[in-house]
Order: C-alpha cells, then sequence, then structure tokens
C-alpha cells in the first residue's frame, strides 16, 4: 500500500467508526447472463439495472457466495403497420439470486414488460426502461432474498466459526477473518462473531508489527534512513506495537535538522497521520473496538475483491447451472 493509500485508508476508517453505527449490507455479485433474448447492446444496460436493483435495495454488490442474475424471454413481438413502422415487444425478465457455491436458487421474480419503437432494439430499450430497481414488487423479492440468506449463514455458523478457528490456530488470521466476514449482523450470534474477528484482526497485525520492527532495526543498524522509516510506517496504529515503531520513528527524525526532515516529508506526513489515529482511540476503548473491525471488514474485502472467481468462468458457471434448471 502507498503512503499516500496509507493515509487516506486510516482517514476514511476513522470516519467510518465515527459515523452512527449501520447494519453492514448483505452482499450479492450482480451478473447478467449469456444467452439472455435481448440485443447484444442493450446487455450493459440490463448489467446496470442488475446493479441498481443489488445497491437500491440496501446490498452490497461484491459477493463469494451469491450472484444476482437474470434471464430475458421475449414473449411476443409484432411489427404495427404505423407511419413509420414501429415494432412492439413483449418480454419477460426473470430475477434470480443463486448460490453460486451451492448450485441453489435462493429465489427468483419475473417482471412482464413491453415496449414500442422504431426497431427491435429501439423497443427492447423502452421495455427494460420499465424495470424498476425499486419498485414495490422488486423491493420484496430483494427482502424476501435478504431473509432467506440471513436463514442460509445461521444455520451455518457453528461450522464457519470452526473453520475460522482452524485457519487461526495456524496462524492464517486473513483467512480466518475472510471466513467469517460473510456472516450478516443479522444472526444471533453476530456479537462472537465480531469479536473473532477483532481478535484475529489484532494478532495478525501484531505479527506484522513484530516483524517490520525487526526489519527495521536491522536497516538502522545499516544507517537506511528511508527504508527504517518505510518499514515502520507499515506498522498498523491500532497495534499493541505501534508505540514501540513510534519511538524508533522519532529516534531517527529528532537529531535531523528541519531541512533535512523534508527529505522525507511523505514518511513523516504518514507517521503523524497515524500517531493521530493511535492517540484518538488509545483512551477510547469503544472507538478502538469500532476501528479494529472496520479494518477487518475492509482488508477482508481488499483481498475478496483481488481473489474472487474469474467473472467469465463464474458467468459460465451460473449461465449452465440455469440452462440445467429450466431444462427441468
Amino acid at each position: 500500500m502507498s503512503r499516500f493509500r496509507i493515509i487516506a485508508f486510516w482517514a476514511c476508517l476513522f470516519w467510518a467508526a465515527a459515523a452512527v453505527a449501520q447494519e453492514r449490507n448483505i452482499a450479492v455479485t450482480p451478473m447478467l447472463i449469456d444467452n439472455v433474448d435481448i440485443p447484444e447492446r442493450l446487455c450493459p444496460v440490463m448489467q446496470q439495472k442488475l446493479l441498481q436493483i443489488a445497491t437500491g435495495n440496501g446490498y452490497g454488490s461484491n459477493s463469494q457466495e451469491f450472484v444476482l442474475t437474470a434471464n430475458a424471454v421475449t414473449i411476443d413481438k409484432a411489427a404495427v403497420p404505423t407511419v413509420p413502422p414501429q415494432v412492439t415487444v413483449g418480454v419477460d425478465v426473470v430475477l434470480y439470486v443463486v448460490n453460486a457455491a451451492e448450485q441453489l436458487i435462493v429465489d427468483e421474480y419475473t417482471v412482464s414488460l413491453s415496449g414500442i419503437g422504431r426497431n427491435e432494439t429501439a423497443a427492447y430499450t423502452a421495455a427494460l426502461k420499465q424495470l424498476k430497481p425499486r419498485s414495490p414488487e422488486i423491493r420484496r423479492f430483494m427482502s424476501t432474498v435478504r431473509e432467506k440468506i440471513v436463514e442460509y449463514y445461521a444455520e451455518r455458523v457453528p461450522v464457519l466459526i470452526a473453520k475460522a478457528d482452524s485457519y487461526a490456530g495456524r496462524g492464517e488470521y486473513d483467512k480466518a477473518i475472510d471466513v467469517l466476514s460473510v456472516i450478516p449482523e443479522a444472526v444471533p450470534e453476530y456479537p462472537d462473531i465480531a469479536a473473532r474477528m477483532s481478535d484475529y484482526y489484532v494478532q495478525s497485525i501484531d505479527r506484522e508489527a513484530d516483524r517490520a520492527i525487526q526489519a527495521a532495526k536491522s536497516e538502522m543498524a545499516m544507517g537506511r534512513i528511508e527504508s527504517s522509516l518505510a518499514i515502520l510506517n507499515t506498522i498498523d496504529p491500532l497495534s499493541s506495537r505501534f508505540g514501540e515503531a513510534s519511538t524508533m520513528i522519532e529516534s531517527l527524525l529528532q537529531p535531523m535538522k528541519e531541512e533535512e526532515k523534508e527529505t522525507y516529508s511523505e514518511e513523516v506526513a504518514v507517521h503523524n497521520q497515524q500517531k493521530e489515529i493511535a492517540a484518538q482511540v488509545e483512551n477510547n476503548e469503544e472507538k478502538r473496538d469500532k476501528m479494529v473491525l472496520e479494518a477487518s471488514y475492509e482488508q477482508s474485502v481488499e483481498r475478496t475483491t483481488a481473489t474472487v472467481e474469474d467473472s467469465v468462468a463464474l458467468k459460465k458457471r451460473i449461465t449452465e447451472f440455469l440452462a440445467s434448471e429450466q431444462g427441468k
């Protein structure tokens, strides 16, 4: 993470922790399947509709397990002998939320649309405009989906906790956090989930801090000031080792003249930002707990976004699954 990204990350995190607590969104990945019965040039329009349905109804838009998709079936198409000639279409759009990992349809909902235009594309465009992401019917559908996803995770909590503890026992704290980060806040066991995630995060950053401190000491022994500062600035201000790291940084900066410090202005800016964060949570346990939990979530999102299944492969898998379901 670059120096300025570090500053931006902690500024955003501090704001998030200070904000009024809100329930974390359940996530679904909006993804239009292949072979949808609409003109190809309108597929991006449909994809955007799926994104709006997810985010407009209180969902996150990146999930490791659940996909919001749609199929469109043309029910009626006719030329209208007007001047100029026009085309009418009737199309059923079937919305699906699919458990991608287990190949299960969580729920589905059909919206019947119609449109008229000077050609087929214009007619389909007019029809798709009638698909309202926050219509009462779609809101009810997405609310039902939310309840079913919460039930799904509630049933799996013991298994997920055991899996996370197994990872943590091997020192694989990131994997342990990622396992628990998908569990919605609505499950009864959530306070225990949050406490475990925070504990894993602190253990992880303390371990990384110990490594960074040892590496920085080696660099300092060889007189490498810039690399020493850069290494020490990687230490999380929420780590219990941050005080030691801060003292080491001050010992490097204290003997310098002001013009010499200017050489390391970026490193100094990062350090000052992190010191401010550490100072503000030092005597505020509630704020510190919120920031630790928020940091564990934020970094889990970064990891899962980077490692989520290739979208082409996932789309192919979902397309084939729904085709097999429709063929039954």
